[in-house]
């Protein structure tokens, strides 16, 4: 299978999440399908009033300097990754969508996660933060979405699966920027 998936960043003078949702559009524009037929990610840097957008998409419609991606991977790959997503559970009786922000829930979360996208997370390998993160979209009122952050180790245990995850994304809210997978090789100790 070739793989077809690129991606580039750019950086936004803004570190709202409604913000980047927009600029991505822009990049991208609509095909008229109402299909969103890329992914992105938006991370605010620490020197404040900026976010690095990367953008995943087909390497057809973006520009020629995109960096092409490495979707193929062999089961039992140990890769280094690193996502930003908003984790939830669902209350049986309500139908409540409450964010996870225990170690142990966000943990057993990705573990689901992983399984239904073709990975494993070692649990001993990793690190995780969570943040509110406040949405502010044109005439609705405002919300916050619990962003977790995790790093550490995973392993592929199907590859095609864990293909289209890196294609898409895992998790809720991936069209406003969350549940980009992006990986690398381990470091050797």
């Amino acid at each position: 299978m070739p793989n077809n998936i690129a991606e580039v960043k750019f950086l936004l003078s803004s570190t709202d999440a409604y913000n980047a949702h927009r600029a991505a559009w822009q990049v991208m524009g609509s095909d008229g399908s109402g299909q969103r037929g890329f992914h992105y990610d938006f991370r605010p840097l620490p020197s404040g009033g900026q976010s690095l957008i990367t953008l995943r998409a087909d390497k057809t419609v973006l520009p020629s300097q995109a960096n092409e991606v490495n979707t193929h991977y062999a089961v039992g790959q140990p890769l280094a990754f690193s996502v930003s997503a908003v984790a939830t559970k669902t209350l049986a009786k309500t139908r409540k969508i409450l964010p996870l922000t225990t170690g142990d829930e966000l943990l057993a979360w990705l573990l689901r996660n992983g399984h239904a996208n073709g990975f494993a997370p070692h649990a001993d390998s990793m690190g995780f933060f969570t943040e509110a993160v406040l949405i502010r979209k044109p005439r609705t009122p405002a919300f916050f979405l619990n962003r977790a952050t995790f790093d550490g180790v995973l392993s592929v245990t199907d590859s095609t699966l864990f293909a289209n995850t890196l294609r898409t994304g895992i998790g809720k809210h991936r069209g406003l920027g969350f549940g980009m997978m992006k990986i690398h090789p381990p470091t050797q100790a």
